[in-house]
């Protein structure tokens, strides 16, 4: 009896440890996560804070806690989009478009733009962003369609998504360049993991907690011993796909001749721009920034798509931060409030211009 005794007491507190353990452990994760959201800006150079010069410590706490909590969702044939998020800063819409500070517009008819997070604006509100000074500038409707991580793939499936279901807007911008990449396949790779997923059936892992714990806590011990190395910047401009290896000007170079294909066949005026690069273009006061390894990648990224952007007809706004006598940006490539408005100027001025007008116009000619 004594033995039964004591192997129940055994299982008992075995249960009850291991219930601690995954409570402790969920609370370190929801903890570490919280810490990291509100000092992360903290550890920002001087110099990208005091872009923020307009705000309280709070308000910026609050800002990168918004840009944390975007999320995505999965949408056939377009694939990742912008989930609907409800904040103080962001306020994403069920279609995934960002607010511009103001009352929702009717997508018909409007001016869309689309880019990556550069242009969806990442830590800045809502009426802070490229769409929402545009909007201003232009005294018309903006559509914010820019989703964090798109690049020229992902935008024309997503304008040709919408020109699909029957929606005609006003004139349709780009803003491109830092997220044009090899790795095209990110939505398709979110549909097989859920796919798998969606075969296995039912499992509970109540490790879970405690296994994400030590993963994450490995992987960061390990890259502490030993720090990644970047690879050379050559090979971020080599693609290999479907067994071939390619260079990445020839697969922006498709995707831009298919997108003036898809304006032409809709007969709508669409205009590509590139964007400022972080560590290339614009006014930089931080330290050294110029010459650390990610502002090298952006360096080699530019002058191997460059000579692409310009045979098809891009417009360049890369200085258009030039004249901003502060530091233009929060990171190492997106950009301040200050930046944003320059840029949207930047756009608004060339969009005014005749040579602009007449060659979107002609691009959409049956």
């Amino acid at each position: 009896m004594t033995r039964w005794r004591t192997a129940y007491f055994i299982a008992i507190n075995t249960a009850l440890l291991w219930v601690v353990t995954l409570v402790a452990t969920h609370a370190g994760i929801v903890s570490y996560h919280w810490l990291k959201a509100r000092y992360g800006p903290v550890s920002m150079p001087p110099e990208a804070r005091a872009t923020y010069s307009g705000r309280t410590p709070a308000e910026i706490d609050q800002l990168w806690r918004d840009s944390l909590a975007l999320r995505f969702r999965y949408q056939p044939v377009v694939g990742l989009v912008q989930e609907q998020l409800t904040s103080r800063f962001f306020n994403v819409d069920k279609f995934g478009v960002r607010s511009n500070g103001g009352p929702s517009n009717p997508i018909d008819g409007s001016t869309w733009i689309f880019g990556g997070s550069t242009t969806f604006g990442i830590a800045v509100a809502d009426a802070e962003t490229i769409p929402a000074f545009l909007e201003r500038r232009l005294g018309r409707a903006v559509i914010n369609f820019a989703v964090r991580s798109h690049g020229s793939l992902h935008e024309n499936r997503l304008l040709r998504h919408y020109l699909r279901l029957g929606y005609r807007p006003r004139q349709v911008i780009f803003l491109d360049g830092v997220n044009e990449t090899c790795d095209v396949d990110l939505d398709t790779d979110a549909l097989g993991d859920l796919v798998a997923r969606s075969q296995q059936g039912y499992q509970w892992d109540p490790a879970y907690p405690v296994v994400y714990a030590a993963r994450t806590l490995g992987s960061r011990i390990g890259t502490a011993v030993y720090p990644p190395i970047d690879p050379p910047a050559s090979e971020e401009v080599s693609c290999r796909l479907a067994g071939a290896a390619f260079p990445l000007s020839a697969m922006t170079r498709r995707l831009l001749a298919e997108r003036d294909a898809l304006c032409a066949l809709y007969e709508v005026t669409c205009q590509t721009f590139v964007q400022p690069f972080g560590g290339l273009h614009g006014h930089d006061t931080e330290p050294g920034f110029r010459e650390t390894t990610h502002a090298e990648h952006m360096r080699a990224l530019f002058e191997h798509l460059e000579p692409v952007w310009k045979d098809a007809s891009a417009i360049f706004v890369t200085n258009a931060l030039d004249a901003l006598p502060e530091h233009p940006y929060i990171d190492a490539e997106h950009y301040s409030v200050a930046g944003h408005r320059a840029i949207a100027d930047a756009i608004a001025i060339h969009l005014a211009t005749p040579a602009v007008a007449g060659r979107a116009s002609s691009a959409a000619e049956p």
